[in-house]
């Protein structure tokens, strides 16, 4: 006696086929996300650092004098007209312009997209506006930038004075 029967549904091997399309396609779309989301994050430290060089030379031109009490000694090997302020001493440099900026309202900054090292224990991030809300604008804040490369590394924006020309660079460490 023969029995009609009709076959419903796929094979093993069809199904392994569509799984193994779907998680090449799904490989394909992460890498270039992530090659994205990298891509972003260099551009943002490159924007933040033009707007500390920005920032720099409104309060020169504004206060007639630089931010800074004295300049760091000569590197060595270095050219001998420009000093660093390099690390966590960028915050002697920075100090000025944001208590400026949040204590008398004067704008060189604006806190929404600068990083320190600091974090605000309320908003677990390192955003410069959460830390000054939580701790105000008093004290050594360096700023930084989270290594596009390394998202767990915290790198500092160093600072290039030419004595010559009397000018800034906000340089990435």
């Amino acid at each position: 006696m023969k029995l009609n029967r009709r076959e419903f549904g796929f094979t093993l091997v069809e199904l392994l086929m569509v799984i193994v399309v779907i998680a090449v396609v799904a490989t394909l779309a992460t890498g270039a996300a992530m090659r994205s989301v990298k891509q972003s994050r260099k551009k943002r430290v490159e924007i933040t650092r033009s707007v500390l060089q920005s920032a720099l030379t409104n309060y020169r031109t504004r206060e007639n004098r630089w931010p800074w009490n004295s300049l760091p000694e000569k590197a060595p090997n270095a050219d001998p007209n420009l000093r660093y302020f390099t690390g966590k001493d960028n915050a002697e440099v920075f100090g000025e312009l944001i208590r400026k900026t949040a204590d008398e309202g004067v704008p060189y900054l604006d806190f929404s997209g600068l990083q320190t090292d600091k974090v605000s224990a309320k908003a677990k991030s390192r955003s410069l506006r959460d830390y000054i809300v939580e701790h105000g604008a008093a004290g050594d804040i360096p700023l930084g930038y989270v290594d596009p490369d390394n998202p767990s590394k915290f790198r500092y924006f160093r600072i290039e004075y030419n004595i010559t020309t009397d000018s800034v660079n906000v340089l990435e460490e």
